[in-house]
């Protein structure tokens, strides 16, 4: 696949992130879903002693076309014992049924990472705004209905 083409999409995706035209969540709701086996997305969240995923670090969206999925991911070669971890990118074509791996530089992995993270803190902050506002009124110990 083209570079250029992967920089353009991985920009397209972090900009309409920020805009909050994209709906990022924590992949962990995926940890304990059961595939069919099937399905390419078992395949992708299997764990062994090999490869592991941080959950907690990483995302999801779904949009029109399928789901984009970025994992944090951490792979250790059974014969020599190199350890490799970070972001993988993929691709799930809800039409087809296939997912695929986007292969990209890590700097553009972190930068859709980054404008996820981003994301997520400014959703988080309409819930710490509830949280401030309930431990600072003078009424706290009322129980409103």
């Amino acid at each position: 696949m083209n570079d250029k083409k992967i920089v353009e999409f991985i920009q397209k995706l972090s900009k309409e992130t920020l805009a909050n035209r994209i709906a990022w969540k924590s992949i962990c709701y995926y940890q304990n879903t059961s595939f069919d086996a099937d399905n390419s997305l078992s395949l992708l969240f299997q764990e062994n002693e090999f490869h592991h995923i941080d959950f907690l670090s990483s995302y999801y969206a779904v949009i029109d076309f399928g789901i984009i999925i970025v994992l944090k991911e951490e792979n250790e070669s059974g014969r020599d014992g190199l350890l490799t971890s970070g972001y993988r990118i993929y691709l799930h074509d809800e039409s087809t049924g296939t997912t695929s791996n986007l292969r990209c530089a890590d700097s553009l992995s972190y930068q859709l990472v980054n404008s996820i993270q981003v994301y997520l803190a400014n959703a988080e902050s309409a819930a710490e705004s509830f949280i401030d506002k309930y431990l600072a009124s003078n009424d706290s110990s009322d129980n409103r209905q």
